[in-house]
This record gives structure tokens, C-alpha cells and sequence, in this order.
């Protein structure tokens, strides 16, 4: 019995570890997390708080490395293939307008 349920856990795992990559993004998910979590700190006094002049964020790539590195400092438990990538989805398309890098090999 043992072996059973030890085969059926290898198993799992292998199927776990093999399942495909979030594809797709979700705006309206990431909105709705960037609305519930990001809110908390970054409460706009303006329409132009993202993309005031003076901002950090100067590429797609930097625009998801603050989402992840906001998200871990707040202990935030979103994946980054699916969560983190959702929000900076949104917060491109609705604020900063940046072409999606391509991937660095």
C-alpha cells in the first residue's frame, strides 16, 4: 500500500511540475487585485499618480519587477506567472503604455 501511495505521489508531482504556463493574461483580475492590494499604499492624489514625469518606472520589464518586489515586501502571496503578471498587465495598459519586452535568452 505503501508503494501505491507513494507511486501516485510521484506521480502528482510529475504532472504538477509539467503543467502548462498561465498563457494569457487577466486585466480584469489584475485590476481587481491592484485595486484591493496596491490601493492600500499608492492612493492617487492625482489621474497622473503612474505616469507623472518624475516616475521610476521606465520599462515594462521594471514595471514588473516593482510589482514583485512590492508583493513579497508585503508578504502578498500572488504567483508571479499568473498574479503579478495579471496586475502588471493592468497597470501597463491602463497607465503606462509600455510594449512588452522580449524575453531575455
Amino acid at each position: 500500500m505503501r508503494k501505491i501511495n507513494w507511486f501516485f505521489g510521484i506521480l502528482l508531482l510529475a504532472i504538477i511540475s509539467f503543467a502548462p504556463v498561465k498563457a494569457e493574461v487577466d486585466l480584469k483580475q489584475g485590476k481587481k487585485l491592484h485595486d484591493a492590494k496596491c490601493m492600500f499604499c499608492h492612493k492617487p492624489d492625482s489621474p497622473t499618480f503612474y505616469t507623472r514625469k518624475n516616475r521610476d518606472i521606465k520599462s515594462y520589464d521594471s514595471l514588473k519587477t516593482r510589482v514583485e518586489t512590492c508583493a513579497n515586501r508585503l508578504k502578498i502571496p500572488w504567483f508571479p506567472d499568473e498574479e503579478v503578471t495579471d496586475v502588471t498587465a493592468y497597470m501597463n495598459a491602463e497607465f503606462y503604455k509600455f510594449k512588452k519586452e522580449a524575453a531575455k535568452k
